[in-house]
């Protein structure tokens, strides 16, 4: 593997790297995720919550393929 990719392992796995604010942050985002729940359900309108979804869906696709690719070929 690169130096990069080795740095970039060795911090990933690093619990010190996390700060404060990802908590409230992803309590907001969840709070979100409720509230347009909520308007979905009430208005049948579902588009915001399935545009989240797949942009969600699109970063985790590209991560793992990410991570398929160092896995295979250590680069």
């Amino acid at each position: 593997m690169t130096d990069a990719s080795v740095r970039a392992l060795q911090s990933l796995r690093d619990f010190s790297m996390l700060k404060w604010y990802v908590i409230p942050l992803l309590a907001i985002v969840l709070f979100i995720y409720a509230v347009e729940m909520r308007k979905a359900r009430a208005s049948g309108n579902w588009d915001p919550v399935l545009a989240g979804l797949t942009l969600f869906g699109m970063d985790f696709f590209n991560e793992t393929w990410n991570g398929w690719v160092l896995a295979i070929s250590g680069r």
